[in-house]
C-alpha cells in the first residue's frame, strides 16, 4: 500500500503505488471453438421443376368436300290438253268477279238461268254436261265461244246459247242413274255413271237411308254423307215403294252403266 504524509507548510505530496496489481485489467478474453456451435446442414439444390406438359393441338377432322348440288333439268313443258274430239261450246262465266270458261261437249247442259239479264245459274242439272264441266249455282253467263252476251237482250242472249249448243252430240240418258236425296238442307241430285256406287243403306224401313260409304269410293267422291234419305231416282218416286220395289229399281237402273276401272 502507498503512504501518503503530509507536512505543513511547502511540503511535498508523494503518491506509492503498489505495483503488484496493474491500475487497469484488461478482460479475460475466452477463445470459442467451431465445435461450440450447431451449424444448419448445408442447403442441397432444389430440383429443377419438370417442363410444363404440352397438350398436342387436336388434329382436324377430315372432312370430305359436299358434293355439289345436281343440276336440275329443266322440267319438261307440259302437253297442251287434247282437243276435244267432235264439236265443243266454249261457256265462258263470272264466279266472284273471277272470269272462267269451261268446255262443253254434250247436250243437254241441264243448267236453269234467271229471266232476265245477267244470265244466273239457277240450278245444276246432274245429269247435263254443265254438271260434269263443274259449273256451280251462282255463276253468271258471259260468253258464248266468242260472243259476248252481256250486253245482248234477254231473248237474244237465251237464242244465242241454244245455237251454241245445238251441235252438240246427245247425251244417253239410259247410262245414267240420278238419284235424289233428302238432305238437312234440301233435296239435292246425284248423278252416277258408273258402277258400282259403293254406298250402303239401312234396308229395315223406307225410306232407304244411307249407312255407310266405302272410303274414298265413287259415292263419297260425288258428295254423298251418311244419314241422307233415298227419295227419286231418274225422276221417279222412290218413297211409295216397298224395299224390295227399291232394289228392283236400283238393280234395273244400274245394270246397263260401265263397271268403274280397277
Amino acid at each position: 500500500m502507498g503512504q501518503c504524509c503530509t507536512q505543513d507548510g511547502n511540503a511535498e505530496v508523494i503518491e506509492a503505488y503498489d505495483t503488484k496489481t496493474p491500475a487497469y485489467a484488461a478482460p479475460a478474453v475466452t477463445t470459442l471453438k467451431q465445435e461450440n456451435f450447431n451449424a444448419p446442414p448445408p442447403m442441397s439444390e432444389p430440383e429443377p421443376l419438370p417442363a410444363p406438359v404440352v397438350a398436342p393441338e387436336p388434329e382436324a377432322p377430315l372432312i370430305a368436300p359436299e358434293p355439289e348440288p345436281p343440276v336440275a333439268a329443266p322440267a319438261p313443258a307440259p302437253e297442251p290438253p287434247a282437243p276435244p274430239k267432235g264439236p265443243v261450246v266454249v261457256l265462258g262465266f263470272e264466279v266472284n268477279g273471277v272470269p272462267r270458261t269451261v268446255d262443253i261437249t254434250e247436250a243437254p247442259i241441264g243448267l236453269s238461268f234467271s229471266n232476265d239479264q245477267p244470265l244466273k245459274v239457277m240450278k245444276v242439272n246432274p245429269v247435263g254436261s254443265g254438271y260434269k264441266a263443274g259449273v256451280q249455282e251462282g255463276w253468271i253467263f258471259t260468253k258464248v265461244n266468242d260472243t259476248d252476251i252481256r250486253s245482248l237482250d234477254y231473248a237474244t242472249a237465251v237464242a244465242t246459247l241454244k245455237k251454241g249448243v245445238e251441235p252438240l252430240p246427245k247425251i244417253s240418258g239410259d247410262k245414267v242413274l240420278v238419284l235424289e236425296f233428302g238432305t238437312p238442307q234440301g233435296p239435292k241430285q246425284v248423278a252416277f255413271t258408273q258402277r258400282p256406287l259403293e254406298l250402303t243403306f239401312d234396308n229395315v224401313k223406307m225410306p232407304v237411308t244411307v249407312k255407310k260409304l266405302t272410303p274414298g269410293g265413287y259415292a263419297e267422291r260425288l258428295g254423298v254423307q251418311v244419314g241422307w234419305t233415298i227419295q227419286k231416282g231418274n225422276g221417279t218416286d222412290l218413297m211409295s215403294r216397298d224395299f224390295k220395289g227399291f232394289m228392283d229399281f236400283i238393280k234395273d237402273s244400274t245394270k246397263d252403266l260401265p263397271e268403274a276401272k280397277k
